[in-house]
């Protein structure tokens, strides 16, 4: 089995791809958000490999009878709950069957980021052998709070996983992490807007500065917008408290596009 880089060449399944501080050959996968699950469980299903062949019975679990999988999720959600499905089905195609040879740990932190680094230590309390943080928040926590610095790391749900200080380049893995990268088709996105909204001329979004994903989207709408010959106004909210008073600077636009952030998320 392989996997495959940016530019089309494999990354093989293998020990050595995996070894010497996580880097190797495993790459990163820029996909659509509806394909992130499936792209994350070929470098999963690489890491069990791996883990299996190296891993101290004493200290983590192999596929010598059980594998115990983390998954650690932002809160609960439709779109973050579907990868999460997406991911337990795809490895059960490769046989990692839940109740028969696979425990999976799942812990959420209800969108309250106070709470990411306990949900982290709760999992890895478990010695899973490999952990997948849905989303950016989750992902940046785990750098920290994950204390075994062996524990192979993959994420899921993220725009710019290089933004986020999670991996260096586009092109490899980092000496923690692999995963896949979602990306959002913003000029299609746009252009259907156009036709829900015949004459429009200016959006809003809010978006949370801190969040590296929230910045990264608001500069990618900017140049779409700019194509689709629309005006943006972002308008940045620190809380989910103030949604309701930052929406009102949104009073004069056409309509308002609402990204994935945690914002709306721990509103929902």
């Amino acid at each position: 089995m392989s996997t495959k880089n940016l530019d089309g060449h494999d990354a093989p399944c293998s020990p050595a791809s995996l070894q010497d501080g996580f880097t190797g050959r495993l790459l990163l996968t820029n996909i659509k958000a509806a394909g992130a699950a499936v792209a994350c469980v070929a470098l999963t299903v690489c890491t069990l490999a791996t883990a299996a062949e190296q891993s101290d019975t004493a200290t983590r679990s192999t596929s010598r009878g059980n594998t115990v999988i983390g998954i650690a999720n932002f809160g609960p959600h439709p779109a973050l709950d579907q990868s999460v499905s997406g991911f337990k089905a795809e490895l059960r195609n490769y046989g990692y069957v839940e109740g028969k040879n696979t425990t999976y740990v799942y812990s959420d932190a209800n969108f309250t980021p106070a709470m990411i680094p306990q949900i982290l230590s709760q999992i890895e309390a478990r010695k899973p052998s490999v952990i997948l943080t849905v989303t950016t928040p989750v992902s940046q926590a785990a750098l920290s709070s994950i204390t075994d610095k062996t524990l192979p790391l993959v994420f899921c749900l993220i725009s710019d996983p290089v933004a986020a200080g999670l991996v260096p380049n586009w092109r490899q893995g980092g000496t923690r992490f692999v995963g896949s990268a979602s990306a959002m088709d913003y000029d299609s996105v746009l252009s259907f807007a156009k036709q829900m909204f015949p004459g429009a001329k200016r959006f809003g979004v809010l978006y949370a500065p801190g969040e590296a994903n929230d910045v990264v989207a608001v500069k990618a709408i900017e140049a779409a917008a700019v194509r689709q010959g629309l005006i943006l106004r972002a308008v940045s909210v620190d809380a989910s408290m103030d949604i309701p008073q930052r929406t009102q600077l949104l009073s004069d636009v056409d309509f308002v596009y609402a990204i994935g952030s945690r914002i709306g998320n721990s509103t929902a």
